[in-house]
């Protein structure tokens, strides 16, 4: 009896050991980012099913806040305890290359036959410099300035097509003709919003930046000018004053186009998702070429976007399962795909948005594929001082050239200052 115990006492022990060593072999690997909450369980999604097919991988991640995020970051990377993937946005990706924290990827990706051409270009600019690619976006920020969604009942009920205008004069057009108010002059449906001057001035074909990013173009452009002109007759012609707009528009839960008194919204890609809950009968295509120019077209501007990295000086013996887990998150169809396409959300890699669930959740995927097609790089900077000079224009407290100059202003300051730090 108790030799049968021994054995069973050994064979256990045996066990627990075998347990011990191949849980001590296991490369454990961290991926900090800085999604929201909401996104937590699609992470841990992509790393339980990497787990499953690389057991010797632990693979984690840590969520931080978004709040300070790149000081964060930065003190990570010179304390030398950063995790072994991070995520960087595009807003201060260049400074965090500039000082060498993050590895240079090419090697590797030219070893594992990885090209990057299949990146939308504007999604992954922001993280190469001098010929060499330090971070592989994980989300686009395309289709963001350039969607226009349209009130399909308001329409018809205007006697017009249930679409979207193809001009500048077709959205002036229409928009008046959505326009109506009671008895007593107030508004009851409105034909558009009203978007930022910078994101119209790319249908019009304007740049308002050189393409080196060192100089702002705002004072002498023509384009900007005729933008601005047009929205501030398109706002003047619907809405009494600049007040009244604001307390139609209002937001939130309390916002008019999802309360079904708008013609026209100008929103991003993520406006998919929240139409889904109202009552509202939509539909939605790119925004409208100002037809004022040959070669003006509906330009989207990339204003942010996001990418994982691998710190410059992560441990050689961690790196073989860090580039495995890395590929798995920003290369794979199954995970980087997966995480894009569940958001309902375009991916950078291109060919992933040709992914068949896409159509089967959005009637209108094909305009977000469309509108990746049409994008311009905007520099990484806060471009709210320029919105809000040029808005002084908008509301009739400035002239168009003070708004214009005060403009530029901001943004050659904005300019300055990102190529001195």
């Amino acid at each position: 009896m108790f030799a049968k115990r021994s054995v069973v006492l050994s064979g256990l022990m045996a066990v627990l050991m075998l347990s011990a060593v191949a849980l001590a072999a296991k490369t454990e690997v961290c991926l900090w980012h800085h999604w929201d909450r909401n996104r937590e369980d699609m992470v841990q999604n992509m790393l339980d099913r990497f787990m499953a097919e690389n057991p010797d991988v632990e693979a984690t991640q840590m969520m931080t806040p978004p709040a300070s995020r790149a000081d964060k970051l930065i003190t990570l990377l010179i304390s030398g305890s950063a995790p072994e993937i991070v995520m960087v946005r595009s807003s201060y990706a260049f400074q965090i290359i500039k000082m060498g924290f993050l590895m240079p990827l090419d090697e590797h990706l030219t070893k594992d036959r990885i090209s990057v051409t299949g990146f939308i270009p504007a999604d992954l600019r922001p993280f190469q410099r001098d010929g060499k690619t330090y971070g592989l976006p994980v989300m686009s920020g395309a289709a963001w300035t350039n969607l226009m969604f349209y009130n399909k009942r308001l329409l018809l009920e205007s006697g017009l097509p249930a679409d979207v205008p193809r001009t500048w004069a077709e959205w002036r057009e229409m928009s008046l003709r959505v326009t109506k108010r009671d008895a007593e002059d107030r508004l009851i449906t409105a034909g558009t919003e009203i978007p930022s001057c910078v994101d119209a001035s790319y249908w019009n074909g304007a740049s308002l930046w050189s393409d080196d990013w060192k100089r702002a173009t705002i004072v002498s452009n023509g384009r900007l000018a005729e933008t601005a002109t047009f929205l501030k007759e398109l706002h003047d012609k619907q809405f009494l004053t600049r007040s009244e707009y604001f307390s139609f528009m209002t937001g939130g839960i309390d916002d008019a186009f999802y309360l079904d008194r708008v013609g026209f919204a100008i929103r991003n890609s993520s406006t998919f998702n929240h139409l889904r809950t109202t009552e509202v009968d939509w539909g939605a295509g790119l925004a409208p070429r100002s037809g004022l120019h040959d070669d003006a077209v509906p330009m989207g501007l990339v204003l942010s976007t996001w990418a994982y990295s691998i710190p410059a000086q992560l441990s050689p013996a961690k790196f073989e399962a860090t580039w495995r887990l890395f590929k798995w998150l920003t290369v794979e169809e199954d995970a980087a795909g997966w995480f894009t396409r569940i958001q309902g959300r375009p991916s950078p890699i291109m060919r992933f948005n040709q992914h068949r669930d896409y159509r089967q959740t959005n009637p209108y995927w094909e305009v977000v594929i469309r509108s990746t097609e049409y994008t311009a790089l905007a520099p990484p900077v806060n471009l709210s001082g320029v919105t809000t000079a040029l808005f002084t224009f908008l509301n009739g407290s400035l002239s168009l050239p003070q708004a214009m100059a005060n403009a530029e202003l901001d943004l050659q300051n904005q300019l300055d200052s990102y190529w001195a730090q």
